[in-house]
């Protein structure tokens, strides 16, 4: 499976404070059956504001101990970046680490309460500058809760949703549970993400919001969004489904 989004980076966000914590996150991640995984901690969302140098320099640190341990466990780097306003106004490119590091992608998270004003206008504005959106977590949005089809006018700017293990399960209540559903049968999900922030509270596990995937849309497409989709987004990567 690939985990497109997870806060697995130490010291850097709400995510593990610890390299230890780091691990045993990114461990559980792999027993579970996980070969890919996006790191991808807060970024400009009023209590965080990580650089992509500290970003990539916790994950060297996070790739040299899974080298000693022999983990085949693939970590990518990003950072999600909380969508209101003109949020690249102020931001030079090089203040901005895409999904994987590849350029295409940036992550965003909606606003819980409410969805931005001039939405449209500030997807467009990321278009502009040459990146494409990857939405997580989108279910946990009120307005996406009230009308999951409102997410049709963010993907005309090439918005891609990857709703959370978490979502899927219940874990944020039924009404993010029937979000996740409705925008899994409307097609618009491309991926699944565990959110991950620690292995007790909020864990790196997708295997069991995967059945809950499939029970909704069967387990072709279940495959699809647990391999397939997220290594489109990942392109060119050649990544490896391992052992």
């Amino acid at each position: 499976m690939i985990d497109l989004h997870a806060h697995v980076l130490p010291g850097l966000d709400d995510g593990p404070d610890t390299l230890e914590g780091a691990l045993e996150l990114l461990r559980q991640a792999y027993e579970d059956g996980v070969r890919v995984i996006v790191a991808s901690p807060h970024a400009g969302d009023g209590r965080y504001e990580t650089h992509p140098s500290e970003i990539r320099g916790a994950l060297d640190a996070v790739k040299a101990r899974l080298e000693e341990d022999s983990l085949a466990l693939t970590v990518l780097p990003g950072m999600e970046l909380y969508l209101e306003g003109d949020v690249l106004k102020n931001r030079e490119d090089d203040e901005l680490l895409t999904v994987g590091g590849l350029g295409r992608y940036l992550c965003f998270e909606l606003p819980t309460t409410s969805l931005p004003f001039f939405i449209e206008e500030i997807l467009f504005r990321v278009n502009l500058r040459g990146y494409l959106p990857m939405i997580v977590h989108p279910e946990r949005n009120v307005e996406i809760q009230r009308d999951p089809s409102v997410f049709r006018s963010l993907a005309r700017h090439d918005a891609v949703a990857v709703i959370s293990a978490g979502g899927i399960m219940g874990a944020y209540g039924r009404r993010a549970k029937k979000a996740a559903t409705e925008l899994l049968r409307m097609g618009l999900v491309r991926g699944i993400c565990s959110d991950a922030h620690s292995a007790r509270h909020r864990p790196a596990v997708l295997s069991e919001a995967l059945r809950a995937v499939e029970a909704v849309v069967g387990s072709t497409e279940a495959a699809r969004l647990a391999w397939d989709y997220p290594a489109e987004i990942l392109k060119p990567l050649e990544l490896s489904r391992g052992p």
